[in-house]
């Protein structure tokens, strides 16, 4: 938009002439009255955040002008525009406008305030530069001028109101606070200084993001265009390294907290982006609200266990907690959560009667709150949406299915528990049976099953699920089922299993710094003894968990279900066999066709008590890239 911000110093005849071209365009058909004198000034946020860009970052002063439009809104007409948008140039973090009103109307004043292209000589003309501002009261983020860590995306919106009343004995003066249309994110990665080689540090990230609003209605407030994606590069400075500082961003937000569906980080040595520095991290559900800061910290370059979102209100103290949006006390309260989407907190202890789920494309977090979850049937997810319980109980009630799941991914979406202590009569938390593959996390949290702690019971194997597992401890007959070709991530935690600690009969599993322990339970196997249950199941390949008896049982029987690779990699963890010793700490079998093996891979700090039993003197399993028949 190029418009001179002289036009503030209007002249008395020209602001008349402006007033009477205007009349024919408001409804009723003219504006009367006298000619008042206004002046206004638009004042931003003097208290600085905490940014990465510059010296002296985040307090404002890069915003260089501040338009403003006046609509005329008389209680018997909608908003009008009354006249054109104004220019000023700001200074000390505040623009002045001067300008001429009739009296006895009201009227609305919206204002919008950024970095733009200063004029190249006294009395020119601010070009856009960020933002696209032809559209006022609509703005439009120019979206090939996005990059994250650049202080000149800041921007500010308010609007002030001029009454009839205040008109009606003379000049008036007055004030409109601006704040700012956005939530800030910032990306902390916490282990950035404890990687021990420089050359190893990311010295550029990319980041893209998805469905990111770009346009701001100022007139309401309403958000719109969200691009599919939005993608930048940025590098990571070497006074970054201490905090790990590596990207903030400024993005449109509602009053409500919003949340991000997708973004995914990925970490460079170089700063061409041609060398990566660790495997992608994508993030998902992180909220996002106008005038807060969120910032993300974790362990992104490492284990990647101890992710922490924390909400700043106001730019001005922390939470180390998602603000809930809604009280939850009731079981229709939370249903309707469930329909809707949104943050959640209950108030109280809850029980859900039969089955229930997140509608089709919503996102759910529950702050449990400590309080305990009972439910009845399964709460699911549908469709692409996900929900994510956290710091209390999830309960299921008596009796339960033995197999069914308390919580389950539906095809496409994707279940969480954060800190929560689950027990099921039943199975604890998994992926539906068919279907497009889902995403189950765990961290920080407990679960004692029936069956299955943690599982995907496909009754036909679908592909690509992804299971992750952080700093938690999972209890059942066995404690994770995997059999399907897909991805399961273990690190710090412990399995324990009264068949097995863990069944991976196919896909791919990495498990660090973790202790898969069986404790044999007679009541679970068709015995009495450890030694009767090993008779029964060696070499058994049935449904369920009703497969070889082991700590961790690893391939599968040549079924036709079944004919996949399987690949296990672990490192600086321990696999305890049952004490009787009767029961393997492992058993690995593989299919006949030499392209779906077993492949076995063992850190340096791996210990394995108890014995190995490979099915057929080893035949296409290798170990550490060695075949054991070998």
């Amino acid at each position: 938009m190029k418009m001179n911000h002289s036009l503030m110093f209007l002249a008395g005849a020209a602001a008349l002439l402006l007033a009477s071209c205007q009349r024919d365009e408001l409804q009723g058909g003219s504006i009367s009255g006298e000619e008042r004198v206004v002046t206004v000034t638009a004042v931003m946020p003097s208290d600085p955040v905490e940014v990465k860009s510059n010296d002296d970052p985040g307090d404002g002063t890069l915003a260089n002008r501040c338009l403003m439009q006046v609509y005329v809104v008389d209680d018997s007409q909608p908003p009008v525009e009354y006249g054109e948008p104004q220019t000023a140039a700001v200074s000390n973090l505040s623009a002045t406008f001067e300008t001429r009103l009739m009296s006895g109307h009201d009227y609305r004043l919206v204002f919008w305030a950024d970095c733009a292209t200063a004029p190249a000589a006294e009395g020119g003309e601010f070009d856009d530069k960020y933002y696209y501002t032809e559209q006022f009261p609509k703005v439009s983020l120019i979206t090939t001028e996005f990059h994250g860590n650049q202080d000149e995306l800041d921007a500010f919106f308010g609007e002030a109101s001029v009454t009839a009343e205040q008109l009606a004995s003379g000049p008036v003066s007055v004030s409109a606070d601006l704040t700012r249309p956005f939530g800030q994110l910032n990306i902390y990665s916490t282990d950035y200084a404890d990687i021990p080689v420089e050359d190893m540090k990311p010295a550029a990230v990319e980041i893209e993001f998805t469905n990111v609003y770009t346009s701001i209605d100022l007139m309401t407030g309403e958000l719109s265009d969200p691009a599919t994606t939005l993608t930048y590069s940025a590098a990571v400075a070497p006074h970054d390294a201490a905090t790990g500082h590596l990207t903030f961003d400024y993005l449109l937000a509602t009053d409500e907290e919003d949340a991000i569906a997708d973004f995914t980080m990925n970490f460079y040595t170089t700063a061409d982006g041609s060398t990566s520095a660790a495997d992608p991290y994508t993030f998902s559900s992180i909220p996002v609200r106008r005038n807060y800061i969120t910032n993300v910290r974790g362990n992104l370059l490492t284990d990647r266990t101890e992710i922490e979102v924390d909400i700043v209100p106001g730019f001005d103290g922390e939470y180390n907690e998602i603000i809930p949006e809604t009280e939850v006390s009731d079981a229709q309260t939370l249903l309707t959560v469930l329909e809707e989407g949104g943050y959640a907190r209950l108030t109280g202890d809850v029980t859900i009667t039969g089955a229930s789920a997140v509608a089709d494309g919503k996102e759910v977090v529950m702050d449990l709150d400590g309080h305990s979850l009972t439910l009845h049937g399964t709460m699911s997810t549908s469709g692409t949406s996900s929900l994510t319980l956290m710091n209390g109980m999830v309960k299921s009630s008596e009796p339960y299915g033995a197999v069914r799941f308390l919580v389950m991914a539906s095809a496409g979406g994707s279940v969480a528990l954060e800190n929560v202590k689950m027990t099921s009569a039943g199975a604890g938390i998994g992926v539906a049976p068919s279907g497009d593959p889902g995403k189950v996390t765990v961290r920080n949290s407990s679960i004692t099953a029936y069956s299955f702690a943690v599982g995907t019971n496909a009754s036909t194997p679908i592909h690509n699920a992804e299971i992750e597992l952080y700093n938690s401890e999972l209890v059942g007959m066995s404690a994770v089922l995997m059999n399907l070709p897909s991805v399961i991530t273990v690190s710090g935690c412990t399995l324990q299993g009264s068949m097995h600690a863990m069944i991976l009969r196919a896909g791919t599993a990495e498990i660090t710094d973790s202790h898969l322990k069986l404790v044999y339970d007679a009541s679970n196997g068709e015995g009495d003894t450890a030694d009767d249950a090993k008779d029964n199941y060696i070499d058994k390949w049935g449904t369920g968990n009703a497969v070889p008896l082991a700590a961790i049982t690893v391939g599968n029987d040549n079924s036709k279900g079944y004919l996949f690779p399987t690949v296990l990699t672990i490192d600086n963890s321990v696999i305890t066999a049952d004490k009787s010793g009767a029961l393997p700490a492992m058993y690995v079998r593989a299919n006949t066709d030499a392209a779906n093996g077993v492949t076995i891979t063992y850190g340096e700090n791996c210990k394995v008590e108890g014995s190995i039993e490979y099915y057929d003197g080893g035949s296409n399993i290798t170990v550490n890239g060695t075949p054991v028949t070998e």
